[in-house]
């Protein structure tokens, strides 16, 4: 099965998990509507995938940019990736309140 990255340590570019490929795509559906297609789902894997509550908001369709938005997420997307015997490791979130 195809796996896409979802960001960890951004200085090695060492992935925190990864998760299927097609629930990748189903959040750049999203991603594309809101920024464009001017950076493929490939090319995003290659950078080291979507930060982890990035990927959440994208998923359910909402954006990023909107931070509350986030963690009403979350619990769902640890849900959807336990079908995958995927755990998320506790995320202590971002120091400065940005997603992207």
């Amino acid at each position: 099965m195809k796996m896409f990255p979802i960001q960890g340590d951004l200085r090695t570019r060492r992935p925190k998990f990864k998760i299927p490929w097609g629930l990748a795509e189903e959040a750049y559906l999203t991603y594309s509507k809101l920024f464009s297609r001017g950076q493929s789902l490939e090319r995003l894997a290659e950078r080291g995938g979507f930060d982890l509550k990035e990927f959440a908001v994208l998923f359910f369709g909402d954006n990023p940019c909107l931070v509350e938005c986030a963690d009403k997420h979350m619990e769902r997307v640890r849900t959807s990736l336990e079908e995958f015997d995927i755990k998320i490791p506790v995320d202590k979130g971002v120091p400065d309140g940005r997603l992207i």
